[in-house]
């Protein structure tokens, strides 16, 4: 989102850039810390809440990519096919 991470910069687990930030050349980002700014320094550690809201977020992105895979793998007459079945039931649902 905006944040730009120089050479060699290095954000380890549930370690998080705020949006926009800029963080030098071989800044180490540690475990459990928020870093923003221009240029990127400390501003606070993650909750416990926050880290696991991190997991889940992962998680939830991965599935949505998973899905936006699948699909853009379909064919065009697939998808004509798709659209030309939700209008047919979309009619007898109403």
């Amino acid at each position: 989102m905006g944040a730009t991470l120089l050479d060699g910069v290095h954000v380890e687990k549930h370690g998080m850039v705020a949006v926009g930030a800029l963080v030098r050349q071989n800044t180490r980002i540690p475990y459990g810390e928020v870093w923003g700014g221009n240029p990127a320094k400390f501003l606070r550690k993650l909750t416990e809440e926050e880290i696991a809201f991190i997991s889940q977020s992962a998680l939830n992105y991965s599935n949505l990519a998973q899905i936006h895979a699948a699909e853009n793998a379909k064919s065009f007459d697939e998808i004509e096919f798709e659209k030309v079945l939700r209008k047919k039931f979309a009619r007898r649902g109403s």
